[in-house]
């Protein structure tokens, strides 16, 4: 429902809409008085805070002086697509009433298919209208409807000529368009959207029209002389107010029917969007953030891949910058955070298990069941949690391994490492289980493997460090380029980044960022980016930006930082 409010004391009248409309026209049509002469239309979404939509002003002049803006001449146009200009195109004083001449007062008695001709003095100076309607004028059938023409006429009672105004039939109307003749009225831009937006519209009248009666003054000195017929127009008047609008969809609907509960008007939303105006990604379609859509660019919603383990997810810039979310075209493109994974699934796609579940290796994410229980034996193993998925695989351990304890080895850490025996104590053996050649380390004699020492083989010789059970000889030669044979072991814990996620191309400012190809998911993972690619978002010259498991002291870095495919692929394995 439409309600018009009209305030007497300040000459303004308030349309309320019913909902938030994106407005293309306002049509205003005056009814028994001229159009009003000053006058601002203004727009608002609360009926608060009102914005200025166009001025009008009686002159060009007064749009400088009163409004402080340049007159825009003619008929309206605009630079902008949210342009507030000022016009006199729709102040003139003709035609009086009505939209059409009701051949009652200055009327030539002319009549060409039904429409009546008729003359309008710049100023009426004669205190009654006798010598108009006796004057005959008979124009060239060719004129159209606001043609102006000049003449003189002899009144009986005042010797002397007046300039005539010939005019046909024209609509006392006033039509803005807010969207027509904007630069992106075609494909609205964001701004024009935000500009046409309203509920609230306010006329705003400053000064009422004249009809230049004030002329009249220095032909009269008494105001009684004055032709009542002119000064009795003076007041507002208007009959009927056109808005012509669409529901706010933002360019993701194409119909938005009337609800007859709500009696609102609500968009059928498409492109995954949602919401009365299409305002918001539907849950689940977060892996991109919501944009407004126009009429030639859809700009859809995405699903995030939360591989069939949950329905909501929400965006988060940050996700997205780090490349750290997969989508559901499995490259680490957008920002999409699933919440509340199922199924004993846990990360940012779902796509990992929650403390003390596993998912073994070669089952995939979207596996109905991905994740097992963990089977760690209480006694020898550190805790509950064991290795989750290939993902987090340190050490050579597999999916479903659980961390032990010294001296306890096994995927449930339920029996005791070589070198120690009887479980469940697992106390040290005589001879090193590392170091020695024994079959079994706790019976015999310690024979120590080729670069080990001592009487239990549990230390490196000297120039050797680095005692490990995998090693056939023990222990690794020192390398000190020469200047030292002699070194020893360092216990620094250290181990294999496989995960590929996070870098990017980028510039010394590091404003850029240019997202590679994940060309596989499974270890050994690899991005690349081709050279073309690169040459055309970087042509300055760009640099690989590692993520942060990559950066700091790594002593012992033993990866490529790229090489080239085919001349044609900057690749980083």
């Amino acid at each position: 429902m439409v309600r018009i409010l009209w305030n007497s004391k300040l000459h303004v009248v308030v349309v309320t809409l019913p909902q938030v409309f994106q407005i293309a026209y306002v049509i205003v049509k005056a009814a028994n008085s001229p159009r009003p002469g000053n006058w601002i239309l203004e727009r608002s979404l609360d009926n608060v805070e009102y914005k200025p939509w166009q001025y009008h002003a009686v002159t060009d002049t007064e749009c400088l002086t009163l409004y402080n803006i340049y007159p825009r001449t003619g008929p309206p146009s605009y630079a902008k697509d949210d342009e507030v200009i000022c016009t006199s195109f729709y102040s003139k004083i003709h035609p009086l009433e009505n939209g059409e001449p009701t051949c009652q007062r200055f009327c030539s008695h002319l009549f060409l298919q039904s429409s009546c001709w008729y003359l309008v003095p710049y100023a009426v100076i004669s205190p009654n209208n006798h010598g108009v309607s006796r004057w005959k004028y008979r124009p060239s059938p060719e004129l159209q409807p606001g043609t102006e023409l000049e003449g003189t006429i002899t009144f009986p009672l005042w010797e002397g000529t007046l300039p005539l105004l010939l005019m046909l039939p024209e609509a006392v109307q006033i039509h803005i368009s807010l969207i027509n003749g904007r630069p992106s009225a075609d494909d609205p831009s964001p701004e024009l959207l935000e500009f046409t937006s309203a509920r609230y519209l306010r006329l705003r009248f400053q000064r009422i029209r004249t009809l230049n009666a004030d002329l009249m003054m220095f032909a009269h000195k008494d105001p009684r002389e004055i032709d009542p017929i002119v000064t009795r127009r003076y007041y507002y008047s208007v009959k009927d107010i056109s808005v012509g609008g669409m529901c706010i969809c933002y360019g993701h609907a194409r119909a938005c029917p009337l609800d007859l509960v709500t009696n609102k008007s609500r968009c059928e939303c498409e492109h995954n969007t949602c919401g009365d105006s299409c305002d918001q990604c539907c849950p689940g379609f977060h892996q991109k953030p919501w944009r407004a859509g126009t009429f030639l660019t859809k700009t859809e919603c995405e699903a995030c891949n939360c591989h069939g383990k949950a329905e909501e997810c929400y965006y988060d810039e940050n996700v997205a910058r780090r490349n750290l979310s997969l989508n559901i075209h499995g490259k680490y493109i957008g920002g999409g955070v699933c919440i509340n994974c199922t199924q004993n699934t846990a990360g940012i796609n779902c796509e990992t298990c929650i403390d003390g579940f596993f998912r073994p290796k070669g089952v995939s994410p979207n596996y109905p069941r991905p994740c097992q229980p963990c089977h760690c034996d209480p006694i020898g193993s550190l805790n509950e949690v064991c290795v989750k998925d290939e993902k987090h695989a340190r050490r050579g351990l597999a999916p479903g391994s659980c961390h032990c304890k010294p001296g306890f080895r096994g995927v449930s850490c339920d029996r005791c490492a070589r070198g120690y025996t009887g479980y469940p104590d697992c106390k040290p053996c005589n001879c090193s289980g590392a170091g020695s050649t024994n079959e079994d380390p706790c019976f015999g004699l310690c024979n120590c493997k080729e670069n080990v020492e001592g009487g239990d083989c549990s230390r490196c010789k000297a120039g050797f460090f680095n005692l490990q059970e995998h090693n056939h000889k023990g222990c690794d030669e020192c390398f000190c380029s020469g200047v030292s044979d002699r070194c020893q072991s360092s216990y620094w814990t250290y181990g294999h980044i496989q995960d590929m996620r996070g870098w990017y191309l980028t510039d010394l400012s590091g404003r850029v960022q240019v997202a590679p190809q994940q060309d596989d998911l499974d270890p050994p993972q690899q991005v690349s980016i081709s050279v073309e690619e690169a040459h055309r978002a970087l042509p300055q010259g760009y640099y690989w930006r590692a993520p942060a498991p990559y950066l700091g002291n790594k002593l012992r870095e033993a990866f490529k930082l790229f090489h080239v495919l085919a001349k044609s692929t900057y690749s980083l394995a």
